[in-house]
């Protein structure tokens, strides 16, 4: 294939789904370039924002056949950091467009931990919406342009609380929520 990377994200992530339809692989779009294919509110003022970098989450199982497709698709893999890192984060850079694309593997880790396991076969490019509010809501110090994302997808996709209260001292027993907890 040996193409190049478009500078427009969206539109990238657009390309990027496409050889991943082709290609069986369930690589699911996070972050606010997900939520802007999910929510139609972060597609227009006041919310409509530039985006940055790509991130994705995959099984396991897919982790070979992306590590063929990002370069196929004109992308350099981070040989070394794959390596290393490779089975639960991959790295890609897009020289041209001056762009990071991370793929997390089976977890989405960086504040918090949030196992993806079983919860990316579905149909569509995206992670689903509380996936994808979850990936936000992990972040320890947020900025404005993840409140912006945020606010995006709750006004787009109905919440139905269904929380346990017995569920609760478990989530809180674990030392990174307990620090987000106090403050």
């Amino acid at each position: 294939m040996n193409e190049r990377p478009l500078p427009d994200p969206i539109e990238e992530a657009g390309r990027i789904a496409e050889a991943a339809e082709k290609n069986h692989l369930a690589l699911k779009l996070l972050g606010g370039a997900g939520i802007h294919l999910h929510s139609a509110s972060a597609r227009k003022a006041p919310l409509k924002r530039k985006y940055g970098d790509l991130d994705y989450a995959i099984a396991k199982r897919d982790r070979k056949g992306v590590l063929d497709l990002f370069p196929s698709l004109g992308y350099e893999a981070n040989e070394r950091f794959n390596l290393m890192q490779g089975d639960r984060r991959l790295y890609f850079y897009d020289a041209d467009n001056g762009r990071q694309v991370d793929v997390f593997v089976d977890v989405f880790q960086m504040s918090h931990v949030i196992d993806l396991r079983g919860r990316l076969d579905h149909d569509g490019p995206c992670a689903s919406p509380s996936d994808l509010l979850l990936s936000k809501l992990q972040i320890y110090e947020m900025n404005r342009k993840d409140l912006v994302d945020l606010v995006a997808l709750l006004l787009d996709h109905p919440v139905r609380w269904n929380i346990s209260l017995a569920s609760l001292p478990r989530i809180a027993r674990h030392k990174r929520w307990r620090r987000n907890l106090r403050g």
